[in-house]
C-alpha cells in the first residue's frame, strides 16, 4: 500500500508540476523511456548500448588472438594511407604554386596597365 501511495504521490507532483510549467509558457515533453524500469530496458537505445557493449567485450577478448594476423594489415593500410597524404599535400603545393604564378602575372599585368603602354625597346635613340 506505501509503494501505491508513493507512485500515485509522485504522479501527482509531475502533473501538478507540468501544469504549472505549462500555465508559465513552458512546453514539457515527455520524459520518454526513463518514467520506468520497463520502459528502459525495451527502448531502442538500451538495445544499442548492450549491442555496442557486447561487441567490445568480445573485440578485447578476441584482440589478443587477433592481433599479430591483422599486424601486417595494418601495416599496409597505414602505408597506403601515408602515401595517400604524400599525394595529396603535394597536390595541394603544386596548386599553390600555380595560384601564387597567377597572382604575381595578374598583378604584373595590372601595374602595366596603369602604368600606360610601354616605350618602344631597342630604338637606342
Amino acid at each position: 500500500m506505501a509503494d501505491n501511495l508513493e507512485t500515485e504521490l509522485a504522479r501527482l507532483i509531475r502533473e501538478e508540476v507540468r501544469r504549472q510549467l505549462a500555465d508559465s509558457g513552458v512546453s514539457v515533453k515527455d520524459p520518454g523511456p526513463l518514467s520506468s524500469p520497463g520502459k528502459l530496458l525495451g527502448a531502442p537505445e538500451t538495445k544499442a548500448f548492450l549491442l555496442g557493449a557486447t561487441v567490445a567485450l568480445a573485440a578485447a577478448a578476441l584482440w589478443p588472438s587477433v592481433k599479430p594476423a591483422l599486424k601486417p594489415a595494418l601495416a599496409s593500410v597505414m602505408q597506403s594511407l601515408n602515401e595517400a597524404a604524400d599525394k595529396v599535400k603535394s597536390g595541394f603545393s603544386e596548386a599553390q604554386d600555380s595560384l601564387s604564378d597567377l597572382v604575381a602575372e595578374a598583378r604584373f599585368e595590372n601595374d602595366r596597365a596603369a602604368t600606360g603602354p610601354e616605350a618602344p625597346q631597342g630604338s637606342g635613340s
